[in-house]
């Protein structure tokens, strides 16, 4: 068996590998600079609810990550391969010298490690699928109304049919309409200055609210 052929890594090469006049070899330097951007690092902004945007750029930087993980993980095997490499030939060249009669005696040769393939990790939303701390997080950050990013939690659940159910009695008694400033959960207020749009508010936060049915958060 062959040594695998390392995947290209050029793209992160910073300086190349060299040979002095003494045949010392200088190893590659790479540019890995965002191996602190781990899923941890997305989980702390997903605690301090940062904005939808900012935490999509994050995921770029997230992928990042990956891919220099992954580097890293290329030059250890490479490592190893080499090193397999080197025994397997002070071994085949010992072997070479036995004879038939001394079969028993050969040195097994070492299998070398195969390289994985670079991850990818796909969109955004795509990756977190399932993710209990996105998920806490996307209702935080459900959708946009007026300008503002509202909330679907179960709080802000009861507080729109609170408010729906105080409408019904204000409208039977008469009363003229006043605009409603509702605080989500997340700490943004939306302003609902007419009827209308409190309507369209409602609804769009429960067609929002019911995608997160069955999701324990």
């Amino acid at each position: 068996m062959s040594r695998p052929t390392k995947p290209d890594l050029s793209q992160w090469i910073i300086t190349p590998e060299s040979t002095d006049d003494e045949g010392v070899i200088t190893e590659a330097t790479y540019d890995l600079s965002h191996l602190t951007y781990d899923i941890n690092y997305l989980y702390r902004l997903m605690a301090n609810n940062v904005a939808p945007s900012r935490l999509e750029a994050a995921f770029n930087q997230f992928k990042e990550f990956l891919k220099e993980t992954w580097v890293n993980q290329v030059l250890a095997t490479d490592r190893k391969n080499a090193e397999i490499e080197a025994y397997n030939k002070e071994a085949s060249a010992y072997n070479d010298t036995l004879t038939s009669d001394q079969e028993d005696f050969k040195q097994p040769l070492k299998d070398y490690i195969p390289f994985t393939a670079m991850p990818q990790p796909g969109e955004f939303e795509d990756y977190f699928t399932g993710d209990t701390k996105y998920a806490t997080w996307r209702k935080l950050n459900a959708f946009e109304f007026n300008g503002t990013v509202c909330s679907v939690t179960e709080n802000d659940q009861n507080g729109w049919t609170s408010i729906d159910r105080l409408i019904e009695k204000r409208e039977a008694a008469g009363a003229d309409w006043q605009p409603i400033p509702f605080k989500n959960e997340n700490g943004n207020t939306v302003v609902l200055a007419t009827k209308e749009e409190w309507e369209t508010f409602y609804f769009t936060a429960w067609d929002k609210r019911v995608e997160f049915f069955g999701v324990s958060v």
